[in-house]
């Protein structure tokens, strides 16, 4: 119990600190909205991101944020808590910490792809996983062109490169050769969508 909460707190405090210092990637969170102004939400593509943003060093945006009181602050708790709980040598608490920070990218992560990801590529995980062997490349552009496609107007025009791509650039799928197979991160995903209730039917 104990250690969930100082890796809670941890959870945290890296939260506030990546928010910041990963803007460009947190916005990814979400990719459709272009704008809003009085005449409502402008939606782009929700699997194509090509916003541009003027790149800061790392070193800058570090040195920003780490004058924030808030920062500061919530460092200095985090120790504390530590200390509390007999995590004191540095080893422990990189090794606590970086966990922590791993995890918290996990979720990020597959929060941001079940903003995004179309109901038929979610189908079509769920065959994947239990493919032991794989499924092969053409059979799924056969299977998209022919069955995805037509049920999904929208998707008219949405060519299949774009859409496998998607799910290769997420790192959900592997392509070996003429092969493709679920990734241990697609595996986790799928998990994801069970545990927090995003089984949801969704459109495409």
């Amino acid at each position: 119990m104990e250690k969930t909460i100082v890796i809670a707190s941890a959870v945290l405090l890296f939260a506030i600190f990546f928010s910041t210092l990963f803007r460009k990637e947190i916005r990814s969170l979400f990719p459709r909205i272009k704008s809003i102004d009085g005449k409502g939400v402008s939606l782009s593509d929700p699997q194509t991101n090509s916003a541009t943003e003027s790149a800061e060093t790392f070193e800058k945006q570090f040195d920003e944020y780490s004058r924030s009181p808030v920062l500061i602050e919530q460092e200095e708790m985090i120790r504390k808590q530590l200390q509390d709980r007999g995590v004191v040598s540095e080893a422990e608490q990189n090794k606590l910490l970086v966990r922590a920070l791993a995890a918290s990218e996990i979720n990020a992560s597959c929060e941001r792809i079940s903003l995004t990801i179309f109901g038929s590529q979610l189908e079509f995980l769920v065959e994947l996983n239990a493919a032991a062997q794989g499924l092969k490349i053409e059979k799924i552009r056969k299977w998209y062109e022919e069955t995805v496609v037509p049920s999904n107007p929208n998707l008219s025009g949405h060519e299949f490169e774009r859409y496998f791509g998607y799910l290769k650039n997420s790192n959900l799928v592997l392509l070996e050769r003429d092969t493709v197979k679920i990734t241990l991160f697609g595996v986790e995903f799928m998990q994801y969508l069970v545990k927090a209730g995003k089984t949801h039917k969704r459109n495409n």
